[in-house]
C-alpha cells in the first residue's frame, strides 16, 4: 500500500514537472512580455519546487518504510536536487536584482546564466529520478 501511494506521488510529480517544463515555461516566454516573464516565473517556480520537495520527501519516507530502498534513494536524490534548485532560485533572484542596477556587468550576466543552467540541470535530475523510480517500480 505504501509503495502504491509513493508511486502515485512520483508519477504525479513526473506529469506536473514535464507539463510545467515543456508547456508552461515556453508558453510564458511566448505570451508574456520579456520584461514581465521573469516576474511570472519567479512567482510560480517556488510553488513548483516546494510541491516537488514535498512529494519527493513524502515518497522517500514511504518507499523507505515499505522496504523499497532503491526507490527511497532515488526519491532522496530528487529531493536534494529540488532543494538545490530552490537555493539556486534565491541566488538567481539576488543576481537579477543586481543586474537591474547594472545591466552592462558582464560578470553578473555570466553568473545569472550559470545559475539558470544549474537550475535547469537540477530540474532535469529530479525528472530523471522520478522516471527511474517509475521504471524501477514497473520492471524491478
Amino acid at each position: 500500500m505504501l509503495v502504491k501511494v509513493a508511486f502515485s506521488l512520483i508519477s504525479m510529480w513526473l506529469g506536473i514537472s514535464l507539463f510545467y517544463t515543456a508547456f508552461i515555461t515556453p508558453s510564458a516566454f511566448k505570451a508574456i512580455p520579456q520584461d514581465k516573464v521573469g516576474e511570472f516565473l519567479g512567482l510560480t517556480f517556488p510553488i513548483f519546487y516546494r510541491l516537488g520537495i514535498s512529494i519527493f520527501f513524502a515518497s522517500a519516507i514511504l518507499f523507505f518504510f515499505s522496504g523499497s530502498f532503491v526507490s527511497a534513494f532515488l526519491s532522496f536524490i530528487g529531493l536534494l536536487f529540488l532543494v538545490f534548485a530552490e537555493f539556486l532560485r534565491v541566488q538567481i533572484r539576488r543576481v537579477r536584482s543586481k543586474l537591474i542596477e547594472d545591466p552592462s556587468n558582464k560578470e553578473l550576466r555570466e553568473t545569472f546564466f550559470n545559475l539558470h543552467r544549474f537550475s535547469a540541470y537540477s530540474n532535469f535530475t529530479s525528472i530523471t529520478s522520478a522516471l527511474l523510480i517509475i521504471l524501477f517500480q514497473i520492471f524491478g
